[in-house]
Parts: structure tokens; C-alpha cells; sequence
């Protein structure tokens, strides 16, 4: 039904490309006739007139059948880019549109396919449909019923290669579908090998496994190269069995005609005719088994997206609030909120509470896996609370809408992300367009004027994509400074100092304090000299909230973080109050 809703779309072109089938059809139908009334009227009585006109026509036909061909080819592959362009727009809308939790649910991997092999597969169907599809049916009922007209006697012999080839097709699909189900999802798990290894190339390579990888990786390949050869073969026999088909009906054509024709009562024209309309009648139904052999695959491709495009979203975003009232003192505040990710057993955090003003600073830490990135993505609507509630700047965050409330937070993470491009390019993502000026002191907010401007072009340096010619610290400035450029409410720092050095972190932090005197910052770092300044610390155990106050009313009645301070600093540096 989906499908029949996306073609109306292009309804014109539709119109004009079934009127121009028609008259493909009806010009190649009279081709046979006009052929027998050459032979019969013109070649047998030695009528050089009915030669020239029949000719003339014919030629006039053919002209006619060949320009209608090359529109129907242009209007078929026109519907079908658009059908598909629409299509991979409507996927890659719906999966932006996805919170975690329906990410959860498919592998990048498998996202990604979806939008490029099955939408492709899909069109590559879509325009034989539009070709041969639409066209081979007329073809093939006005040549059975044309044949029927210049040869009743032997109109019987038509019917038997069809209903044999039909038998071919059906079987061969009831077999092909469930196997094209399976070669779809063994390509998902080959391209999600393919990113694992491209993306871990460094990590296989330091760890000397390139081996134990390129077995993995050709186990799947093996795999689907078998499950490939077997519906192949499986396709394959369809076109010697019709080809076969055709040479039988024609030899019984030429048999059972030749007696006719010996006793009169078939003229030589007439069994042309015939022989030309029965071959239209099995080559028509020859171009439909084209479309058949690739169909099980398209419509294993159209489910697979499908799936996507009708998987609910957890929250519909229509009619969310979108206004930001900023002039409410409280920034953040969480009330009892707790998490639990789709495939697991207990809550990820549980029951955290805290009040957070404009302009404070909030730090979380604690040891891997206590929750703190998912708190910062429960802040940015990533993902939404199992219980209790979350408010921004006064409102329930499940009323507001989602781009509202990231445009108002500045997001610096661990693992910075670099695209390709220049300097300037990534502080100006995504659509901005900030002065020199204003590149500048963001650079120098994150301590990285000093590499940026030594660089032969400077802020126009062009940048490998992943940042791959930048170390760690160099990257995680970027990051920061394009986090910091553009003025907004929240600025969240995601163990964004971790690849930094003791006093690039300290000058850093006093720039940002400096700064931004009034903008709330929120820093989840596992080195405590980082964080000893917050107005509020959270410490996190095991998703739960161990502690919460200043650092030193932490060090007085919270023992997981008196453990995790002395484990770090020394006696000195604790009584000293590093901030």
C-alpha cells in the first residue's frame, strides 16, 4: 500500500509512460501482419505495389515503436531515481528521528545497507517493472489473440510453453524469497565486519590479529558467496527452459503448419504471422521472468526498509513545546530519574536527584560503567527516563522538543569527532558562519591558538577526515573550542580533558570559568584535580548517587570519593584544595 502512495506521487509521468506502452504494444502487433499481407498479397501474386506500401508502413512503425521506446526507457529511469532519491530521504529522516532505543534495535550496519543496497535493489526492480512489466502483459495478450486470428488451428500450441514457463517461475520464487531474506542479513553482518575492521584497523594491528580478522571476515564472505551461488543456479534455469520452449513451439509450428499449408487450408503469410506473434507471446513472458528472477530480492529489500520506516518512535515529537525560557534560575534538575537500557536486566542509573543552577558547575564522577554518560544523555533527550522526571530551565523535558534543547547545550566528548575539512569548517559545524575574530577567541579558550596559527595555513589547514593527522590533545581542543564558539546556556564536558596535559587542563578551565561566568557547566572527568572547583559533585556507584556536595564536604562524609582522591593526590595536594 506504502508503495502504490509513493508512486501516485509521479502521477503524470505515470499517465504518459502507460499511453506510450500502449502504443509501443499496438505498433510491434502489427508488424506480423503487415509482414503476412506482404507475403501473401505482394511476394505470391507478384504485387510490387503492395510490397512498397506494406514496406513503407512498416518502416513508418518501426520509427514510430523506437522513438516511443526511448521515451518510455527515459520516463521509467526518471520515476525510478525520484521514487528511490524520495525514499532514501523519507529512511534517512526517520533514522535521525530515532532515540537510542530504536537504535537499539538495528546495527549501523544494517542501517546502512538498508539505505544504499536494498533502495538500490529496489530500483533496479522498479525500473524493469516500468519497462517490461507494464509492457510485456499487453504484448503478450494481443500477440496470443492476434495469432488466434491468423491461425486458429494452431493457437493451442501457444498455450502449452506458457503455462510450462509459468509453472518455472512460481516454483523457482516459493524457493529464491526465503534465501534472498537470508543473503540480505548475512550483508549486514559482512559490512558491519567491514567497519569493525576499517575502523579498528590500528587496535587489530597493534594487537597482531589481522589474521584471526581476515578469517572472520571470509567465513561471511564464504557464506554468502554460496548462498549467491545457489539461487543464481536457481535463476539460471529459467532461461533454457524457456529458450527450450520456444524451439519446441516453433518446431511444432513449423510441423503441424506445413500441413496445413500442404492442404490449404493455412497460407505461407499466415504461419509467418503466426510463428512472429507466438515468439512475441514467449519472449514477453521471457522479459517477465527477467523481472522475476531479481523481485524476490526487491521485495526482501522493500521489508527490510519498511521495517524501518514503521518502527515507532518513542516520542513524537509534534507540537513540543519549543521555546527556551531562559530566565528561569534553574537549569537542570533531576527528580528521582532513573534508567534502564532496552536490552537490560536493572537500571543503568537509579533514582539520581539533583538541582542544578544557571551558572553553576556540575561534575559527575565515578568508576567505569556507574552511569555518568548516561545522565548527560538523558540531559540532551537522547534517551528518555524509564521513571521520574527531568526539567530544563523549569519545563519537563518530555515537553519540550529535542532540537530546542540541544541548541541550547554546548557537547564536548571523550572521543572528539573531526570532519573532513578545514579548521574553520569544524568550529563553523554545522551551518554557522563565525567571523576570524570569533574563531579566535574560541581557540584560545581552548588553549589551541598556539598549534592552530603554527600550522602553515592556520584556521584554513585542512583536516583529514577522523582528525587523523592531529594527536589526541590537539583533537579534543578542536572539539572543545567548537563546543565553546557559539554562546549557548549549557556546556557539557564529557571527559573532555583526558588527553590533555596537567597545565593545558588547568589554563583551560580557568579560561572557560572566565568566560563563561554565567553559563552552566556540567564536567564528567575522572581525575579529581579537574573537578575540585564544582559547586557540585555527584559521585556515582554503580548507577546510584554515593555523595553529593563539594569537594570538601565530600572528603569529610563521602568514603568512594575519599578513596578515589588519595588514590590520585597526594596528602598535600588534598589539604591544598587543587582547583
Amino acid at each position: 500500500m506504502d508503495f502504490l502512495i509513493r508512486i501516485k506521487k509521479q502521477w503524470f509521468l505515470l499517465i504518459v509512460l502507460f499511453l506510450a506502452i500502449i502504443i509501443q504494444a499496438v505498433s510491434n502487433l502489427q508488424l506480423p501482419n503487415l509482414m503476412a499481407n506482404i507475403v501473401n498479397n505482394g511476394i505470391l501474386k507478384q504485387d510490387n505495389s503492395v510490397i512498397t506500401k506494406t514496406g513503407l508502413e512498416m518502416i513508418a512503425i518501426s520509427l514510430v515503436a523506437g522513438i516511443v521506446t526511448i521515451l518510455i526507457s527515459w520516463i521509467a529511469a526518471k520515476i525510478s531515481a525520484v521514487f528511490s532519491r524520495d525514499l532514501r530521504h523519507d529512511l534517512s529522516s526517520k533514522i535521525e528521528g530515532f532515540s537510542l532505543n530504536e537504535f537499539n534495535k538495528f546495527s549501523s550496519a544494517s542501517l546502512i545497507t538498508r539505505t544504499t543496497n536494498d533502495i538500490q535493489q529496489i530500483q533496479n526492480v522498479f525500473v524493469m517493472i516500468l519497462r517490461i512489466a507494464l509492457f510485456s502483459p499487453v504484448m503478450g495478450i494481443g500477440a496470443v489473440y492476434y495469432s488466434y486470428i491468423s491461425a486458429k488451428s494452431l493457437s493451442l500450441i501457444i498455450i502449452l510453453p506458457l503455462i510450462f514457463i509459468t509453472t518455472i517461475i512460481i516454483i523457482l520464487l516459493i524457493i529464491e524469497i526465503p534465501k534472498f531474506n537470508v543473503v540480505q542479513t548475512v550483508t549486514d553482518k559482512l559490512n558491519l565486519l567491514a567497519k569493525e575492521t576499517i575502523t579498528g584497523i590500528r587496535v587489530i594491528k597493534a594487537f597482531n590479529n589481522e589474521e584471526s580478522d581476515k578469517e572472520k571476515f571470509e567465513e561471511q564472505n564464504k557464506y554468502i558467496t554460496k548462498l549467491n551461488i545457489y539461487v543464481n543456479r536457481l535463476s539460471g534455469l529459467i532461461q533454457p527452459s524457456v529458450f527450450f520452449s520456444i524451439n519446441v513451439t516453433i518446431i511444432l509450428i513449423i510441423w503441424i503448419g506445413a500441413y496445413a499449408i500442404n492442404n490449404n487450408t493455412l497460407q505461407i503469410g499466415d504461419e509467418m504471422a503466426f510463428m512472429q506473434y507466438a515468439l512475441l507471446a514467449i519472449s514477453s513472458f521471457l522479459m517477465i521472468t527477467m523481472v522475476f528472477v531479481i523481485s524476490p530480492r526487491a521485495i526482501v529489500s522493500w521489508r527490510r526498509i519498511n521495517e524501518v520506516l514503521k518502527t515507532p518512535v518513542t516520542l513524537n515529537e509534534t507540537g513540543l513545546d519549543k521555546s527556551i525560557d531562559k530566565s528561569n534560575n534553574k537549569a537542570i534538575v533531576f527528580d528521582s530519574v532513573s534508567y534502564m537500557y532496552p536490552s537490560g536486566k536493572e537500571n543503568t542509573v537509579n533514582n539520581i536527584s539533583f538541582s542544578l543552577n544557571k551558572g553553576e558547575t556540575l561534575a559527575i564522577i565515578g568508576s567505569t560503567g556507574s552511569g555518568k554518560t548516561t545522565i548527560l544523555k538523558l540531559i540532551e533527550k537522547i534517551i528518555f527516563p524509564t521513571s521520574g522526571h527531568i526539567y530544563f530551565y523549569g519545563k519537563d523535558i518530555m515537553q519540550l522538543d529535542s532540537n530546542s534543547i540541544r541548541n541550547e547545550i554546548g557537547y564536548m566528548t571523550q572521543t572528539p569527532i573531526i570532519f573532513s575539512g578545514t579548521i574553520r569548517d569544524n568550529l563553523n559545524f554545522p551551518y554557522d558562519n563565525f567571523t576570524d575574530e570569533q574563531i579566535h577567541k574560541a581557540l584560545d579558550i581552548a588553549q589551541a591558538s598556539e598549534f592552530v596559527y603554527s600550522l602553515k595555513n592556520g584556521i584554513d589547514t585542512f583536516l583529514a577526515r577522523g582528525g587523523t593527522d592531529l594527536s589526541g590533545g590537539q583533537k579534543q581542543r578542536i572539539s572543545i573550542a567548537r563546543g565553546v564558539i557559539k554562546n549557548r546556556g549549557i556546556l557539557i564536558f564529557d571527559d573532555t580533558f583526558s588527553a590533555l596535559d596537567f597545565k593545558t587542563d588547568l589554563n583551560l578551565r580557568k579560561a572557560i570559568h572566565s568566560e563563561f561566568p554565567n553559563t552552566t557547566k556540567i564536567i564528567v572527568s575522572q581525575r579529581v584535580a579537574t573537578i575540585t572547583g564544582a559547586e557540585h559533585i555527584i559521585v556515582l556507584n554503580q548507577g546510584s548517587i554515593d555523595g553529593i556536595g563539594t569537594h570538601d564536604y565530600l572528603l569529610e562524609n563521602c568514603e568512594t570519593y575519599k578513596e578515589i582522591v588519595e588514590s590520585q593526590l597526594t596528602l598535600d595536594e588534598v589539604n591544598n584544595n587543587i582547583s
